[in-house]
């Protein structure tokens, strides 16, 4: 179960989830894909070295694989807005898209998988994913009380703890199977459901660009 949250840790970062929940707490949503671009980027090289050095385990990560999705994401984007002509679509019509875009990922993501382990582990995995948040959550308010504008510190957050999925799930496979592979369908569940949970009130409660 530990094998599959290092793996989930390592991985880059999620362009769908980190840019949807950016977008609808109100954050900077060019600055989250830079950063997402830099992260994807960077896993060929960082991931595989992480595991080889913490779990003694060899992996690849298919640069090639990263690039075709983030350039999908991207496209589709592009598009969207080409063909959608601009306040057409309100914005509780767009939030409410953006939110079941989020739960087709989760059920793409977890849909195949068979959470055969104890309660308790999961538990467990739950909470370290909750701790991450967290601390995204509590760097992101440090930045804040320097003066970082409010959009950005919520950039921070969501474009530092959402992980992608697929790239994980692809890696604990190889690894580790089973159990690997519902630690991180787990950690990526609990991770969704309380970043849907703060994304309310941080639109309520922080006005763009303050």
């Amino acid at each position: 179960m530990l094998l599959g949250v290092l793996i989930v840790l390592s991985a880059p970062l999620a362009a769908g989830s980190s840019i949807i929940w950016t977008r609808l707490s109100g954050g900077n949503t060019v600055l989250t894909t830079v950063v997402v671009l830099a992260s994807m980027g960077l896993a060929p090289l960082v991931m595989p070295a992480l595991i080889a050095v913490l779990a003694d385990s060899a992996v690849e990560v298919s640069a090639t694989e990263l690039i075709v999705e983030l350039a999908a994401i991207v496209l589709a984007g592009g598009v969207l807005a080409y063909v959608v002509p601009e306040g057409s679509v309100s914005e509780g019509k767009l939030d409410g898209f953006s939110v079941a875009t989020i739960g087709v990922l989760i059920y793409a993501g977890v849909g195949g998988s068979t959470l055969s382990v104890e309660a308790t582990q999961l538990a467990v995995v739950g909470g370290i994913a909750v701790a991450t948040i967290g601390l995204s959550a509590a760097v992101a308010y440090g930045l804040y009380a320097r003066g970082m504008q409010s959009d950005d510190c919520v950039t921070v957050l969501f474009s530092s703890s959402m992980k992608n999925m697929s790239v994980s799930v692809m890696v604990g496979a190889v690894v580790g199977g089973g159990t690997v592979v519902a630690s991180i369908t787990a950690f990526y569940v609990v991770q969704q459901v309380v970043s849907s949970s703060l994304v309310r009130h941080l639109d309520a409660s922080v006005p763009s660009g303050s």
